[in-house]
């Protein structure tokens, strides 16, 4: 990470712990400047995840888009930011009290539409899924310091087995040339 980059990360943090903690203020005692504070805090915390390196610090980061996004009466967006804060924070990779209010402000979600986004694991895929839903594949890399990346799979992906070193998977359609990136991470490529 450029010193830039680190500067704009530092102060994206102090200014998403501000806001977070004004707005959680504001909701708890129902006043009128929490749509606002929220709409701040989720642009912060959007631009946020999207320079951090970590996974652990970008679910941190989803988990406050994914707050506001429900204050701000975006209940399926929040759900999909938040899906993605908990499959980017598990494995050990945040801390287990961040998980937690990950799956907290899940549950205090209503039930979503089945035509919303599914995001699969690349190192752990192995379910089926709605060809019509858009499906994600979610890669960590193969170093520590890889970025963590959401690569949009072929559409009408249908499902994928994967046990390393073998890799199986159905598709109804032939992948895209910028699809093809969620397939060398699944080893498809």
């Amino acid at each position: 990470m450029s010193k830039d980059s680190s500067a704009e990360a530092l102060h994206l943090k102090e200014e998403i712990r501000r806001l977070y903690k004004a707005a959680r203020a504001a909701d708890q005692a129902s006043e009128e400047s929490t749509f606002g504070l929220c709409e701040e805090l989720a642009a912060a915390s959007e631009r946020s995840a999207e320079i951090c390196v970590s996974p652990a610090e970008a679910a941190v980061a989803l988990f406050y888009w994914g707050w506001a996004l429900a204050r701000t009466d975006r209940e399926d967006a929040a759900a999909e930011v938040l899906e993605l804060a908990a499959l980017l924070g598990g494995g050990g990779r945040a801390k287990a009290a961040a998980l937690e209010q990950i799956t907290r402000e899940l549950k205090a979600l209503p039930s979503l539409a089945s035509t919303r986004r599914c995001v699969v694991d690349a190192s752990a895929a192995d379910e089926a899924t709605d060809p019509a839903r858009s499906v994600f594949v979610l890669n960590f890399g193969d170093k520590a310091e890889d970025r963590w990346s959401l690569l949009q799979a072929p559409k009408r992906f249908a499902w994928i087995l994967y046990d390393p070193p073998l890799a199986l998977f159905a598709v109804a359609a032939s992948p895209e040339e910028s699809q093809l990136a969620s397939l060398e991470a699944l080893k498809l490529g």
